[in-house]
């Protein structure tokens, strides 16, 4: 199979879900499902260069906006507002100024190798389910879509699904399969006694992406609906 290469930047995973459990929030602003992609691809494009050279990886929990396209609820990405970097050097500082021009926007230090960046007033209760033992097989190990797929699949999230009446999405993949090889990044064969929030931070750090997580309500029924997605923020074909 072939190394992944610089299209795989290019990758992302999404799995979207429609909550009834989450308060209702307004959006207040009317974009198309176009303008969502140029809108995400913006934030994405300015923060890439910075984690690559910081080595780090980015939580990125954002309000997002509700809509029915297709007579299908559609969680779409807001405008935000991003500036160049006038800096040639790489850190949170740096990230911060990116967003500065937006008052929306708060950028903190996580864990070590995690920036966080949050859009709006998000409330990510869905996050802290707690899973007691996350398995993943060598697949899942290596590539964090997958991994993304052992999250939904523990008993711990199908509870949370249950108590919440969520509706999965059908998940949306692309790019390359990594093979398991030692000298790549990959996640620990057993995680346990963590937060989705957790589990979804190791993603980040380990793969150097970004992992996004969104909520708004459907204006129809005021439905919550929640998405998450990965965008690789370096090649993978180096350690």
């Amino acid at each position: 199979m072939k190394k992944p290469g610089v299209g795989f930047w290019l990758f992302f995973c999404c799995f979207s879900l429609c909550v009834q459990a989450f308060a209702p929030q307004a959006s207040g602003q009317e974009i198309s499902a176009e303008e969502s992609e140029r809108n995400e691809q913006a934030v994405l494009d300015a923060l890439r260069p910075i984690l690559k050279s910081m080595g780090a990886g980015a939580r990125l929990n954002y309000h997002a906006i509700c809509r029915e396209i297709n007579n299908e609820k559609t969680v779409l990405f807001p405008r935000v507002n991003v500036q160049p970097s006038s800096s040639g050097s790489a850190s949170t500082a740096v990230v911060r100024q990116l967003f500065a021009p937006d008052d929306r926007v708060v950028v903190a230090d996580g864990a070590a190798g995690l920036i966080r960046i949050r859009i709006g007033d998000v409330n990510a209760a869905f996050l802290q389910t707690k899973i007691a033992n996350l398995r993943l097989n060598a697949l899942q190990q290596y590539n964090p879509y997958f991994a993304l797929g052992a999250i939904e699949s523990t008993s711990e999230f199908q509870s949370a699904v249950e108590k919440l009446h969520i509706y999965d999405v059908p998940v949306v993949i692309g790019g390359l399969v990594v093979e398991p090889e030692p000298r790549l990044p990959h996640l620990p064969s057993v995680i346990t006694n963590v937060t989705i929030d957790q589990v979804l931070d190791a993603i980040a750090k380990t793969f150097g992406g970004i992992v996004a997580y969104g909520e708004c309500n459907s204006p129809v029924d005021n439905t919550p609906c929640v998405v998450l997605t990965f965008a690789f923020a370096r090649t993978l074909g180096t350690p």
